[in-house]
């Protein structure tokens, strides 16, 4: 109501014009100013976009009315509040609002408006989009010899039409290194150091995973909490491979304090998925049944339906793990409707419903199940941890079903679909024979 009269006063007095112009020159002033703070004082960077959010808002969309770059130019980092807060439909509505006013024109302005698009597609597990708002803005830039703003382009580009392609992965992260590194954008070849340590990672070339993922912690700054969080996780999963629990255990832990602090829940989760995997690679259980309950509780808060899929299958190997297959069949069951992404969706229910298959004793029915994961190119994306775990279930399931037989059913199995192979594993949790226990001897 106040603002509706104070709204209703401004129009009467005539000034209503002039005094909304100069709301959104100094909001946008503001917001330029706070969303570069980002990246280097990133805390207190929050607290002032919190605290002027409505206006915020408003100034973007009265930058959009106008319609034009220069109008727009300070509102194109904003998209890194959206993502660390999870404004995503907000940063979502913006932008498509901005590239539509913008009208198709090249323009280095739209050109990072779909990067930014990009990254909040990212985020939303909309690959497609994510590619093709990718591609666009790569195109732009290269059109308008603007490249130095390409790096983050390319790297959305990787994580969508190239993900999985592991080769093609790293010729993208140094072409874009390279590009980071010429206009002297520190935090943006942190961003990319880390991405390319991924990638190294996958392939198992440990030893330059880890020069990358040092480089990424020398050069990223002591404030920038969002992009430390994603280092510590990585530094953690390498320490992991190494088998250095307590140093894996101190990072993963580190990433959770720095994503708790900045309050970015995605984070969250994925630092609890990696105590989650040492707690279950360790033989701790009862942690890792805590680990998985925590994830499934905060990604069913966020409402991200993609984490909320991985921690219903985190908590069926828990279960799995305990013995407690009844429990673990519950959790498989919950997961069965998810359908973000067809191909990852069904990796994500195979792994855990090889795991449970093989603890309930049916191992022909397991190795047809993990005989897929492990050759499916998703396979390359695991930490080396969880690969060496499927790696030993499988050598289970050779040893119990005999050499012979194991490699007819391994060979019968790569000819089947995933749907296939996950029509197997709902037939037998549905099959009124199968009983479950709740407990299993060790």
């Amino acid at each position: 109501m106040l603002r509706q009269y104070a709204e209703e006063a401004l129009e009467s007095s005539g000034q209503a014009a002039s005094v909304r112009d100069a709301h959104r020159i100094h909001f946008a002033a503001y917001t330029d100013r706070w969303s570069h703070a980002l990246r280097d004082d990133q805390l207190n960077a929050l607290d002032h976009l919190d605290h002027e959010y409505d206006n915020m808002v408003r100034a973007f969309e009265a930058a959009i009315k106008i319609a034009t770059p220069e109008a727009i130019r300070p509102f194109t980092e904003v998209w890194n509040y959206f993502t660390i807060r999870g404004y995503l439909e907000d940063g979502a509505r913006l932008l498509d609002a901005s590239i539509e006013a913008l009208g198709g024109a090249d323009s280095v302005e739209l050109a990072r408006v779909l990067t930014a698009r990009a990254e909040i597609y990212g985020y939303s597990y909309d690959r497609t989009n994510q590619a093709h708002a990718a591609l666009r803005a790569i195109e732009m830039f290269r059109r308008l010899a603007a490249e130095q703003y390409a790096p983050l382009a390319l790297i959305n580009y990787l994580n969508s039409a190239l993900r999985g392609d592991l080769e093609a992965e790293c010729a993208v992260c140094e072409e874009a290194y390279e590009l980071a590194e010429r206009a002297a954008d520190t935090w943006m070849m942190t961003i990319i150091a880390n991405r390319y340590s991924h990638t190294l990672y996958a392939l198992g070339r440990q030893d330059e995973a880890r020069s990358w993922i040092n480089r990424a912690r020398r050069l990223g700054h002591p404030n920038d909490l969002f992009t430390l969080s994603h280092t510590y996780n990585h530094i953690a999963h390498l320490a992991q491979a190494d088998g250095d629990v307590e140093v894996a255990r101190h990072w993963f832990e580190m990433a959770l304090d720095a994503s708790q602090r900045i309050g970015i829940r995605e984070r969250v989760i994925w630092s609890e998925y990696g105590l989650f995997v040492l707690a279950l690679q360790t033989g701790h259980i009862d942690s890792a049944k805590h680990y998985a309950a925590e994830m499934l509780r905060t990604s069913r808060y966020m409402g991200m339906l993609p984490l909320e899929l991985t921690s219903l299958a985190a908590s069926a190997m828990a279960y799995t793990a305990d013995g407690d297959l009844a429990k673990a069949a519950d959790y498989l069951n919950l997961a069965r409707p998810f359908d973000i992404d067809g191909h990852i969706d069904k990796h994500v229910r195979l792994r855990a419903g090889g795991a449970f298959l093989l603890r309930a004793e049916l191992p022909e029915q397991a190795a047809r199940l993990l005989t897929i994961v492990r050759i499916e190119p998703i396979f390359n994306q695991l930490l080396l941890v969880e690969q060496r775990m499927i790696d030993s279930e499988l050598d289970q399931c050779r040893h119990l079903l005999g050499d012979a037989r194991y490699e007819e059913i391994a060979e019968a199995a790569r000819r089947k679909s995933l749907d296939e192979l996950e029509a197997e594993l709902h037939a037998i949790l549905d099959s009124p024979s199968f009983h479950p226990p709740s407990t299993l001897p060790d």
